[in-house]
């Protein structure tokens, strides 16, 4: 189809998609207008959890708007059943907004941001699912309407925004008129994002019953075939030479080569979703292909098992295997002369919310390993007796090893999971609790990371008249605000920003250096009206890179 024919077919659509999606469109408006209303403290607010809980919450309602309504077309229902389906998709998105968000000091706690990113992957996916699609090759159709429609969506809101953006930048520096360009940068993403990016992307969408299984784009056809196909089977050729290489060396490979694989099979199966789709069939020989796929999922099964023996579940390593074991069925499944990707966009959908959203999902089950990991080496070093931690003179590879793994936790805000600390404990109170100082340089897979921390000890006491003190504490991925002034880590700086606007970035590369002194004291950091007294910071080294993970400090403002 001519370029200029598509482009204006997609413009006189979007009449069609407000009439076909008013909520999703209708709750994109809502979010620009409450953006815009409050762009005059945004940047007071943005650090606040609720903020980040209210906006994240309604990107979902819009995403859930758009299943209801693509689901809601394929029936004739009258307005009070829509309306109460609707409504009940509002309750869904109010859920979200107290069950996954349900802490005020930080946005993503515990599995939250599984929780969530499962939400939204199982209902952008869930589409698929309508039942018009199940006849048939359906669904390959459906896909490829829904990537063309993003992809124009994405390449219109690129240049409408940068081009937006740099009429702003021309003004300002032609005119020099001194324009807040990061406000009028963040107002274009917002408008070019919720008023043109959502109608757009929807315009390009056909209703309900209208995709049919007519020939791909000659252009994607000779994509599959000439250029996606052949990669397939280069890719195959490498790894069954690399698993020769294991069998000869018997030398399990690391934890890389069992995400290669895993994305290798996804794109294996995405790649032959879309070949038996298509109406002119390849030779019968390569429908057997996706089973040349199975040998290497299992020795990708193999490697990963070896890293759960040794050092138990992550999150990381339970969402390959369970996205192994969806593609390992995929591929059996394909190679049938007769199967439907309805089917397997449903089991899709339904092993995402089960690995992300229930009592046997990542989050749940890791922690349930690492615990018993870490209790069972407490034990044997007699640390642990009837819940109690007894502090005992252990070996250098035990005190990584628990080291390793109580940081584990705190990173994966579970500590309470362990009844034997105390509340809020951080790293902080480590020496005090295990009797011996934190050291996982070189346990399992900390091989490249060491902890380091500054700890002083000294009383403050300060004499001033006119000033402000504050003190806080600060942790890496959260941000503090009082009385106007934010707090929050970048790197290996802490960074203020005041109410007037004017940022601080104090560097805080100086703590590897100061945890080697006997005696530490408070460290001073003086700039302009501002005294910074460090208590307390801690951090992580790794490829002699330094990250600042958290830090407690005193502020002393003095008055202009």
């Amino acid at each position: 189809m001519n370029p200029i024919t598509t482009i204006r077919t997609r413009l006189q659509s979007f009449s069609q998609a407000y009439r076909r999606f008013p909520v999703t469109i209708t709750l994109a408006i809502g979010l620009f207008v409450w953006l815009i209303l409050n762009e005059y403290r945004l940047d007071q607010i943005l650090g606040e959890v609720w903020v980040g809980r209210l906006i994240l919450s309604w990107i979902y309602a819009i995403f859930l708007s758009f299943l209801i309504g693509v689901l809601l077309e394929a029936k004739t229902i009258s307005p009070l059943r829509s309306g109460l389906i609707y409504g009940l998709g509002g309750l869904i998105a109010t859920g979200v907004y107290f069950w996954v968000f349900p802490d005020r000091q930080q946005l993503f706690v515990r599995d939250g941001l599984y929780v969530y990113f499962g939400l939204v992957l199982a209902t952008l996916l869930a589409i698929f699912l309508e039942r018009r699609l199940r006849p048939g090759q359906l669904v390959p159709h459906k896909a490829l309407e829904v990537l063309s429609s993003f992809a124009w969506t994405g390449l219109f809101s690129f240049v409408i925004g940068v081009g937006s953006l740099l009429v702003f930048v021309m003004i300002d520096a032609l005119f020099q008129v001194n324009l807040r360009l990061d406000r009028f940068g963040r107002v274009i993403f917002e408008a070019t994002m919720l008023l043109f990016a959502v109608p757009f992307f929807l315009s390009g969408l056909k209703p309900s019953g209208q995709t049919t299984e007519e020939a791909y784009d000659p252009l994607f056809q000779k994509l599959l075939r000439y250029v996606c196909l052949p990669l397939a089977i280069v890719y195959t050729v490498v790894l069954y030479v690399y698993s020769a290489k294991i069998l000869i060396t018997q030398t399990w490979p690391q934890g890389l080569v069992s995400h290669l694989v895993l994305w290798y099979s996804l794109f294996v199966i995405a790649v032959y979703i879309f070949l038996r789709g298509e109406r002119d069939r390849l030779p019968r020989m390569f429908d057997y292909f996706p089973l040349a796929v199975v040998p290497l999922l299992g020795m990708m099964f193999g490697s990963i098992g070896q890293r759960i023996w040794q050092y138990g579940w992550t999150p990381n390593r339970y969402l390959v295997v369970i996205a192994g074991i969806w593609a390992l069925g995929a591929l059996i499944y394909l190679s049938l002369r007769k199967y439907s990707p309805w089917i397997l966009a449903g089991s899709l959908v339904l092993f995402i919310l089960v690995g992300t959203n229930s009592p046997l999902g990542a989050y749940d089950v890791s922690v349930r390993s690492q615990r018993a990991i870490l209790n069972e080496t407490l034990a044997e070093q007699g640390m642990l007796k009837a819940g109690e931690l007894i502090p005992q003179a252990v070996s250098q590879a035990t005190k990584q090893q628990v080291s390793a793994s109580v940081l584990w936790f705190v990173r994966h805000q579970a500590s309470e999971e362990l009844s034997y600390l105390p509340p809020d404990f951080t790293m902080d109170d480590f020496s005090d609790t295990f009797g011996f100082s934190p050291e996982y340089q070189t346990f399992g897979e900390e091989l490249s990371q060491q902890y380091v921390g500054f700890y002083a000890e000294e009383e403050l006491s300060l004499e001033t008249v006119k000033g402000r003190l504050i003190f806080t504490s600060v942790h890496q991925a959260t941000t503090n605000t009082i009385d106007g002034y934010t707090f929050f880590i970048d790197d290996d700086a802490l960074v203020i920003e005041p109410p007037d606007g004017q940022r601080l970035n104090l560097a805080m590369d100086w703590i590897p250096e100061a945890e080697q002194k006997a005696n530490q004291t408070m460290r001073v950091i003086k700039e302009g009206r501002y005294t910074l007294y460090v208590r307390n910071a801690s951090g992580m080294i790794q490829h002699d890179e330094f990250d600042l993970t958290d830090v407690s400090f005193f502020l002393l403002i003095e008055q202009e």
